[in-house]
C-alpha cells in the first residue's frame, strides 16, 4: 500500500464540481482502514450530508509533488468538539511532479477587455459590428500561469474571435492592471461563456505574488467551497 500523507497535510476534496480544502487529522492503524479529515469551524453542509459509500477524489501537495487518490465516505465522527469526515483508507495513491504553477479553485472578480459582437446591431445594419469592451467576469480557478473565467456579457452580445485580451483584478494586496492574456481555448461544455486564458506579461513580482497567495491558501485557509470543475 502506498505511503499516506502526514497528519496535518491539507487535502483538497473534489465533489460534484466543487473543491473543498480539509485537513488530514490522522490516519488510524492499518487495521482501522480509515482516514480522518477535519471539516473546520463551520462544517460545510454539503460534506456533512454525505452518505456512507459516496466516492470522492482527493489531492494534496508534498513539496514539489502532487498526490492524488480516490476513496469512499465512511461517515462522520466527533473528536474533542470537532466534526471529522472519515474516508476509507485508499488502496493506492498516485504521486507526480507538481505543475510549474499551483492552481487553486477560487472565485475571483475580474474585468476582461476583449472584442464583442453586437448581434442585434449586426442584424440591423447588415454588417459586422465588433468593439473592444470591458466586461465583468468571475475567475473560477487561477494560477500564475493563467486562469479560467466566466464572462457576464451584455444582452445581445457574443465574444468575437480573438487571440489576446486584457485583464484587471485584485488579489489580496496584489493589483493586476491591464495585463495581456492569450486565449487558450473556449469551453463549450456549458451554456455559460467560459474562456481559458494564459498570462503573457506578468512581472516577476506579480507571478510570485499569485504563487504565494495560492500556496498560502492551500496551507492555511479553512474549508471553503469553490464551485468549479477545473
Amino acid at each position: 500500500m502506498d505511503a499516506l500523507p502526514m497528519a496535518g497535510t491539507p487535502i483538497l476534496l473534489e465533489l460534484d464540481g466543487g473543491t473543498w480544502r480539509l485537513e488530514l487529522v490522522e490516519h488510524l492503524p492499518p487495521s482501522e482502514r480509515v482516514l480522518r479529515l477535519a471539516l473546520g469551524e463551520m462544517p460545510p453542509l454539503e460534506l456533512t450530508r454525505l452518505e456512507p459509500g459516496r466516492r470522492v477524489a482527493c489531492r494534496f501537495h508534498e513539496g514539489e509533488t502532487l498526490g492524488a487518490f480516490e476513496s469512499r465516505v465512511s461517515g462522520l465522527v466527533k473528536d474533542d468538539g470537532r466534526l471529522l469526515l472519515e474516508l476509507e483508507r485508499p488502496h493506492s495513491i498516485s504521486r507526480s511532479p507538481r505543475r510549474k504553477h499551483v492552481r487553486v479553485n477560487r472565485r475571483l472578480a475580474m474585468k476582461v477587455r476583449l472584442p464583442l459582437r453586437n448581434e442585434a446591431l449586426c442584424r440591423a445594419v447588415g454588417r459586422e459590428m465588433v468593439m473592444d469592451c470591458w466586461v465583468q467576469a468571475t475567475a473560477v480557478n487561477i494560477s500564475a500561469g493563467g486562469f479560467r473565467v466566466v464572462l457576464e456579457l451584455p444582452r445581445h452580445h457574443s465574444v468575437a474571435p480573438h487571440r489576446e485580451a486584457r485583464v484587471r483584478f485584485d488579489l489580496a494586496e496584489l493589483h493586476i492592471l491591464d495585463r495581456r492574456v492569450n486565449l487558450v481555448r473556449r469551453d463549450w461544455s456549458t451554456g455559460e461563456t467560459v474562456l481559458v486564458y494564459a498570462f503573457l506579461d506578468l512581472s516577476p513580482a506579480e507571478t510570485a505574488g499569485i504563487e504565494a497567495f495560492n500556496l498560502n491558501w492551500l496551507g492555511t485557509a479553512p474549508a471553503v467551497p469553490a464551485k468549479e470543475n477545473p
